[in-house]
Formats: C-alpha cells, sequence, structure tokens
C-alpha cells in the first residue's frame, strides 16, 4: 500500500506541475512574430550595392542575412516582395516635435542690487535662454500622432532635440516604434544644441544678436573656469565650486567628446556658428543651411557635416498679365464708387492672392532665384564633398518634405547620395552606424519596403520594420481627438494625414 501511495503522490505532482506550466504560458502577453522573410525584392543596401530578387532574414529584431537563395526558415512569416524595394530605414536627422518641455528658469542666482549700484561684472548663474541640462530623454511624449505620420512616410528613426533658446540641452535618437521608452531609445544622449535665440518670454539682455553672441560666450567661458575649480577642488586646493548642473553639463562638449548642433540658416549664421565652434573647441554640425552652399566650399574644407532643410516654401508663380477691359477705360475718368463691404456669400479677395497678381515681373524673378538655390543647396553641398543630411524641421507636412527631395533630386542630387542622407550619413553623425544605416547582416532589423523607387511620386511604404517588428503604415489609425464639450457628432476613428504636429520652436520656419 505504501507504494501505491507514494505512486498517487508522484503522479498527481506531475499533474500540477504541469497545469501550472500551462496558466504560467497563458498569462504570457501574446507576442509579436520574432522571424520574417522578405523574399525576391529588390534591396538597396545603403552603401551603393543594389541586390535584385535577394532575400532578407529577420529574426528577434536582427537582420540574420541578405542574399539571394537564401533558405527560408519555416517559422518564418513570409512577405512577397516582388515588386517591393528595400531600403534602410529613413532618419530624420533632426526634430523638435514629439517633446514636452518644462517651464524656463532663468534666475539660478541671486540677482544683483543695480538700484544703488552699477556692477561691472556679469552675473553669476543667469540662464536666460540657457539649459545644457536638459535631456530630450527625459521630456519624450511620442504620441500616435507623431508616430503615425513619421511611419507613413517611411522614417523608422528620429532625433529629438530641445529648442527654444540659445543652449538648449541634450537630443536622443529615438526608433518610432511606439515601445516603452526604455526599449525605443536607441541613443539617449548625441549632441548638444546651439542657437542664435532666446525665448520669447525674454525681456532685456540677451534680446539681440550681439547679446546673445555675449551671452552663449560668457557661459562656455564659466564652464572652462567651473572646470578649472573643480579640479583644484579635488586635489585639496581652493573652496568648494558651486553644484551647477547647466556648467557640468557643458564639459562634454568642451572636452569634444559631445558634438554640438548648431541651428544656422544664412551665410552669416553659418560663420558665425564656424568662428563660435573654433574659438572653444568644439566639433561641430551645421543644421539648417539653407544658403549652405555659399561657405560650402570651407564646410567641406573642414570636413564639417550639415544637417540640411528642405523648407524651401512654395514655388513663386509668375503673376498673370492684368488687361484693362473697355468699359474700365471708359469710365477710367468718372469717380470711383466707395467699394461696398464683402457680403456673406462673397468671398474677399486675399492679400496674398492680390500682392502676387500686381508683383513686378523683376521681383518675381528675384524671388524664383532666391527659390531656386534653396532647392539646389543640398546638390552644390554634396557636389562639394560636405557630408549631408536631413531634418524635416521647417516643412508644413511631410508630404511636402518628400516633394522638396524629388524637387532636390531633379536640381542634380544624386539619388544614391539622397538615400545616404536619409540612412547611413546620420548613423554615422549620431555614432550608430554599427547597428543602423545600411541593409547587413547583424544590424538592427530597421527596414522600409516599399512599392517603388524611394523618389518616386506614386511609391508607398507598404511594410516597415522597426526593431524586427512589423508595421503596416497605410492601415494606422488612430483616435480622433477628445472634444472638450460634449460632441453633436458621432465620433468615429481618422487616418491621419502625414501631417506633422507643430513645433515646439518654429523660428524661422516658413510655415503658414
Amino acid at each position: 500500500m505504501a507504494w501505491m501511495r507514494k505512486g498517487w503522490i508522484g503522479l498527481l505532482s506531475v499533474v500540477f506541475l504541469g497545469v501550472v506550466a500551462v496558466c504560467f504560458v497563458t498569462a504570457q502577453p501574446p507576442s509579436f512574430p520574432n522571424a520574417y522573410a522578405i523574399v525576391n525584392a529588390r534591396v538597396f543596401v545603403g552603401d551603393g550595392r543594389v541586390l535584385e530578387q535577394a532575400t532578407v532574414l529577420i529574426r528577434d529584431g536582427i537582420i540574420e542575412a541578405v542574399g539571394e537563395n537564401l533558405a527560408v526558415p519555416p517559422d518564418a512569416e513570409v512577405i512577397e516582395g516582388k515588386d517591393l524595394t528595400v531600403y534602410p530605414g529613413f532618419i530624420d536627422a533632426h526634430t523638435t516635435q514629439g517633446l514636452k518641455l518644462p517651464e524656463w528658469k532663468p534666475d539660478q542666482d541671486e540677482p544683483p542690487d543695480t538700484i544703488s549700484d552699477a556692477h561691472p561684472f556679469m552675473r553669476l548663474a543667469n540662464r536666460k535662454g540657457i539649459r545644457p541640462e536638459l535631456r530630450a530623454f527625459d521630456c519624450l511624449d511620442l504620441t500616435l500622432s507623431v508616430f503615425v505620420p513619421y511611419r507613413q512616410a517611411g522614417f523608422t528613426t528620429a532625433l529629438f532635440a530641445p529648442s527654444g533658446g540659445a543652449i538648449n540641452g541634450v537630443s536622443a535618437l529615438v526608433n518610432l516604434s511606439g515601445a516603452p521608452k526604455r526599449e525605443c531609445v536607441v541613443k539617449p544622449v548625441v549632441a548638444m544644441h546651439f542657437a542664435f535665440t532666446v525665448p520669447r518670454t525674454v525681456r532685456g539682455y540677451p534680446s539681440s544678436l550681439m547679446g546673445i553672441f555675449a551671452h552663449m560666450r560668457q557661459t562656455l567661458l564659466d564652464a572652462h573656469y567651473f572646470r578649472a575649480l573643480q579640479a583644484a577642488f579635488e586635489n585639496g586646493i581652493g573652496k568648494r565650486p558651486p553644484a551647477d548642473e547647466s556648467l557640468l553639463a557643458l564639459q562634454p562638449v568642451l572636452s569634444g567628446s559631445m558634438p554640438v548642433i548648431f541651428d544656422a540658416d544664412t551665410e552669416n549664421e553659418i560663420r558665425r556658428a564656424i568662428k563660435f565652434a573654433d574659438e572653444f573647441g568644439l566639433k561641430v554640425i551645421i543644421s539648417g543651411a539653407r544658403e549652405g552652399w555659399k561657405v560650402a566650399e570651407e564646410l567641406a574644407r573642414r570636413k564639417i557635416p550639415v544637417i540640411v532643410s528642405l523648407a524651401f516654401g512654395p514655388e513663386p508663380r509668375r503673376p498673370s498679365p492684368r488687361q484693362p477691359s473697355p468699359e474700365r477705360t471708359q469710365t477710367e475718368q468718372k469717380p470711383k464708387p466707395q467699394k461696398p463691404e464683402a457680403t456673406a456669400e462673397e468671398e474677399p479677395v486675399s492679400p496674398e492672392r492680390t500682392e502676387e497678381a500686381e508683383l513686378p515681373d523683376v521681383v518675381w524673378k528675384e524671388r524664383l532665384r532666391l527659390w531656386q538655390e534653396r532647392v539646389a543647396n543640398a546638390a552644390k553641398l554634396h557636389d562639394a564633398g560636405v557630408v549631408i543630411a536631413f531634418t524635416t524641421r521647417g516643412v508644413r507636412n511631410l508630404n511636402e518634405f518628400w516633394q522638396n527631395l524629388r524637387r532636390a533630386v531633379q536640381a542634380g542630387l544624386p539619388k544614391e547620395a539622397a538615400l545616404k542622407a536619409l540612412t547611413v550619413n546620420p548613423a554615422k553623425l549620431f555614432g550608430v552606424d554599427k547597428h543602423l544605416g545600411t541593409v547587413e547582416k547583424g544590424k538592427a532589423a530597421n527596414l522600409v519596403v516599399m512599392t517603388g523607387d524611394f523618389t518616386d511620386e506614386k511609391a508607398r511604404v507598404r511594410y516597415l520594420f522597426i526593431d524586427g517588428r512589423k508595421f503596416e503604415p497605410e492601415r494606422e489609425r488612430i483616435p480622433a481627438p477628445q472634444p472638450t464639450t460634449e460632441p453633436t457628432f458621432q465620433r468615429r476613428s481618422l487616418r491621419l494625414p502625414i501631417e506633422l504636429p507643430p513645433e515646439e520652436d518654429c523660428d524661422g520656419c516658413l510655415c503658414p
């Protein structure tokens, strides 16, 4: 009887363990397939190579293999790639959307008494427009209104940067998968961002360009002095330096271990940024550079990369000649009756249309020349040997970005150079080219699968892979915004157009 009792106990133990195992498995959240095979597709590797009728194998978020005549694993989801083209994931090299920035705190010291005395020195911690300690990583506010437009346009990754001041903080490189922050952030610390602007709330110094320049110089000089004080204090010499987050955050910039991305559009701004970088030994990258072609030779000679803006603005239209009617000629000498106000049924003529219609031909030609210079800017920078990437800043929406990219290609920018500016170039600039930028074995599975050439207006994004997760952007939906009052219409889901949310800082942008 004892052996039978032991047998029953053993059997019950096995059954109990089996039930626990089944419950554990069923309790796990559903996971996405971890293996894909894109077969018979045209693959642009990203380094100039193009593979015809190739296969891309993806497993656990990594590109497992790329090539022709590869065996497809039995557990992989097969995607027929006939008439499809595979590219590395596109990277937006600079955006200021998707962040929830804190309020500015300009006063971090005791304000001097300017009533009784005029002090012959700068304030110790004047931080108007200065917050290098701010990290985009800590301010990410990524929602579907940010993700969906990007994914529909083929972008898998973006550099999110603080903005609004002179020294704005540190950017972060983020995959646009919608995963939790700890999983989607590729690199939490990328570059420090500078600009010749201050917050709109600033009154008095430093509100002029000269003041902004002096303010930034003083801050970096203070950071140098702070480093000397810190070194002396650690050696037991002198008093304890202040616990200044701003000056501490600037130390990697001064040592050259962290690059500086400087917003500069005009020729003068670019030259000022270069001179400023020379003074403090900064590793500089220019962002915007709408007049970069005027400084192309110097940028190439000094190997300064440029993140090019494609915000060209609308193409100037030739004014149509206005022929006076015979009735107008006959009544030209008669007194003009008072013009009645426009009624609700009448649509008043917009000032822009009136101005355009009356635009002198010489003015139109000058505006057209300037617009054509902006369109040809990327091609001239590339021809000079400047390494370029692209930013979506300034464009009204991502459809406009792609339209302007096609215009840049038509103006002489080679397609291969345009593809590199979207993929491998920004990956190298941000120090992640071992993981992103090309379709190669061992790299992260960030891929764009399109129905044609990426510069073809009719091409669409069929699939998108971000960290190996598959998306079908054309099917993505987001809920309509919640109304603040009780709605009088039926709520429904809307497909978001490829429209960018407003940026934190639109200074210099061509948005209406």
